[in-house]
């Protein structure tokens, strides 16, 4: 018998504050009518307790629910009349009409209210414990179960908008702004130039209130003032994103607030041109990257503008080809490309240094930095020092074995000790006695050397390229390369357990286990075998491929990303983490800002498949579920996550019997369906 059902899952889509430009980055996706919306015209978005996403338009209501959706009109209840609110309050489902009254959701059907006497709703909105709505003939409060009048010092007038901050509400008139003071509303009179300016919606940001009219978009001021920041548009909705940006629904599109100024954006490409000239009547923001906009023409636009930020050519960050490895130091982030040296900080690119500013070349192949954030650059014509006031540059002629240095390392026990290495010169130490450099002669394994770290004992790790991994403890160079399939090692990293994982031009990873590799491949999830760069965050160890996209293994899995989840680029020259949550990733068109939150979604249960028949999970809330033993049981699972692009979901599940000890978790599936066999009689 299946009494509890315990389940658990790991996304790799998570959310997460990001630092971006402006709103315009990130993922889109568009639904329209033939994706099973009522219709392209929307008027509002909103979100339930069940996490259900629930669509006003003109021609009835649409639900998401998770990877489903249902359309909802008149053979449902709904009348022919526009949905201009739909509001979720104490699990039930209110759709507020344009001219036929307010209907509620029961039993998979809308019935018309009786709570409310007027047909034109104006505004609905849920104020945490009562329900607000303004008609043609009143403005009421409803709890659910009786209605109230507003009280003392409301004005019966029509209310255009409510805004809600926790316990507080603001409403507006086509000219008034009203709050409450102790037990009375106060309305005061926007002293807007002409009295054909009409207020259509209303944010507040600390002492700011921003007004949206019909002729601009006006901002008043803690001390009363009221100044117009735009003017020649017509404002719809307002809305306030998660990193700070105050966001506009217009007549013709969306637009943002920057520094007291309007720009338009969209999502980026030709299909949505159009957006530019289309209503947006409603911005549902959920969540740091989940951001919904209601438009009038255009249907429905789902944004994630936080999960991935990608910056690129469009933002300045041409890199020539590659990006050649990262380093982050206070939040800034250091951009070694083909085309230079680019710095990147809270969302914008502060510096690009090239020839012209000092570097000995523009194509840097690798960065390392001191215990004082000196900057060490391996180029393709020499070595470089940056300490933020210019570049000091070493070559052949300062005792260099090779102008082109493939790789740099800072001692770990010494700032004044430098490791540089050469496709064919050998290994370099460069400290105050000058250069010395170690070739095959010296016992070193190959001169080709890809890359240096160190170990925590102070021994060098040396990439050999053809050769295997190396280390060099001072004294003598000791190779490993026994299982390792591809001894052309491109990459090494320090990873779990302060072990050394090495990348492969071709056999993928391998991880030095004693003396000897194991490898991993694509066949253990892996996006590809051609390894381009690794990177250990002190949690997760990060695999960059040559094509693949990016792979993180984190609990024991792989997972991958690339180009369609939103990922700049595929092919990944270097990784670095900003923080335990934002991993900078770059490649060839740029770099990503990557954001990781492991807040888990809601999972909800459809059904349960038994050998005799199909259960609804609501006939089981109060009922066992009988079974014999062996019998198989199917659990169908539905993930509500909303991302605009597809969600690599992996899940695990443990059931228990009751009275004993919690059993394991199973390993990760994709499949959404949960199998199980009871083994003995019991509850579980």
């Amino acid at each position: 018998m299946i009494k509890h059902i315990i389940l658990n899952l790991i996304y790799i889509f998570t959310i997460l504050d990001c630092i971006y430009a402006d709103p315009s980055k990130g993922q889109w996706k568009q639904f329209v009518y033939t994706d099973g919306l009522s219709s392209n015209y929307i008027f509002d978005i909103e979100k339930d307790d069940n996490d259900r996403i629930w669509i006003g338009t003109q021609n009835g209501i649409t639900m998401i629910n998770g990877t489903t959706i249902k359309k909802y009109g008149a053979v449902d209840g709904l009348p022919a009349a526009n949905i201009v609110k739909v509001t979720s309050y104490n699990n039930k489902i209110y759709a507020a009409t344009s001219s036929k009254g307010v209907y509620e959701f029961e039993n998979n059907y809308f019935q018309k209210s009786n709570f409310i006497q007027g047909a034109d709703i104006y505004s609905f909105e849920n104020l945490g414990e009562q329900l607000f709505i303004s008609s043609n003939l009143e403005n009421i409060l409803f709890d659910g179960n009786k209605v109230s009048f507003m009280g003392k010092g409301f004005p019966n007038a029509r209310i255009k908008d409510v805004f809600v901050e926790g316990n507080r509400y603001w409403f507006v008139t086509k000219d008034k702004l009203i709050h409450k003071n102790g037990d009375t509303f106060v309305s005061s009179v926007i002293g807007f130039p002409n009295d054909k300016i009409e207020i259509q919606t209303i944010l507040v940001d600390g002492t700011n209130k921003y007004f949206g009219t019909n002729q601009g978009l006006w901002l008043r001021n803690d001390k009363g003032e009221l100044e117009l920041l735009q003017k020649n548009i017509n404002v719809l909705s307002l809305a306030k994103l998660k990193s700070g940006f105050i966001i506009i629904g217009s007549k013709k599109g969306l637009y943002y607030l920057n520094a007291g100024k309007l720009k338009q954006y969209r999502p980026f490409g030709d299909a949505h041109i159009a957006l530019n000239k289309t209503p947006v009547y409603d911005i549902t923001v959920i969540s740091a990257n989940e951001v919904w906009y209601s438009t009038f023409g255009m249907g429905v636009y789902l944004h994630d503008p936080s999960t991935f930020s990608n910056f690129g050519p469009r933002d300045g960050l041409e890199t020539g080809g590659m990006v050649y490895d990262l380093i982050a130091n206070n939040e800034k982030v250091y951009i070694a490309t083909s085309n230079g040296l680019f710095t990147y900080k809270m969302g914008m690119l502060l510096d690009h240094f090239t020839t012209s500013d000092g570097l000995p070349s523009n194509t840097i192949l690798d960065l390392d930095m001191d215990s004082k954030g000196t900057l060490w650059l391996a180029t393709a014509k020499g070595l470089s020092q940056y300490t933020g006031l210019g570049f000091k540059n070493y070559s052949r002629k300062d005792g260099l074995p090779s102008n082109l240095v493939t790789a740099v390392h800072v001692d770990n026990a010494d700032d004044s000790r430098i490791w540089t290495g050469s496709k064919s010169s050998g290994l370099t130490r460069f400290d105050k006695k000058g250069f010395f450099t170690f070739a095959v002669q010296d016992g070193l394994p190959s001169n080709h050397i890809q890359d240096i770290t160190q170990l925590d004992n102070g021994d060098l790790v040396i990439a050999c390229y053809k050769a295997g991994v190396a280390t060099y403890n001072g004294k003598r160079f000791q190779l490993f390369d026994n299982g390792l399939d591809d001894k052309r090692v491109i990459s090494i990293a320090i990873g779990p357990d302060r072990g050394i994982w090495a990348g492969t031009e071709s056999a993928g990873i391998g991880v030095l286990e004693g003396t000897s590799f194991r490898m991993i491949r694509d066949t253990d999830g892996l996006g590809h075998n051609e390894l381009f760069s690794l990177y250990y965050d002190g949690s997760r160890m990060w695999a960059g491929t040559f094509g693949g996209g990016v792979s993180c293994f984190s609990d024991a899995n792989w997972f991958t990303m690339h180009e369609a989840d939103g990922l700049n680029s595929n092919l990944i020259g270097a990784i670095v983490a900003l923080d335990s949550n934002k991993i900078v990733i770059g490649g060839n068109k740029g770099i990503s800002i990557f954001t990781i939150d492991d807040k888990p979604f809601k999972l909800a249960i459809e059904n349960v498949v038994t050998p005799k028949a199909d259960i609804m999970l609501n006939d089981l809330l109060n009922n066992h579920l009988e079974g014999i033993t062996r019998d198989r049981f199917y659990i169908n699972t539905n993930p509500m996550l909303y991302k605009p692009t597809e969600s690599n979901i992996k899940y695990r599940k443990r059931v228990n019997k009751l009275g004993n000890d919690k059993n394991d978790w199973s390993p990760l599936q994709l499949s959404p369906r949960i199998s199980y066999i009871p083994e003995n009689v019991g509850e579980y």
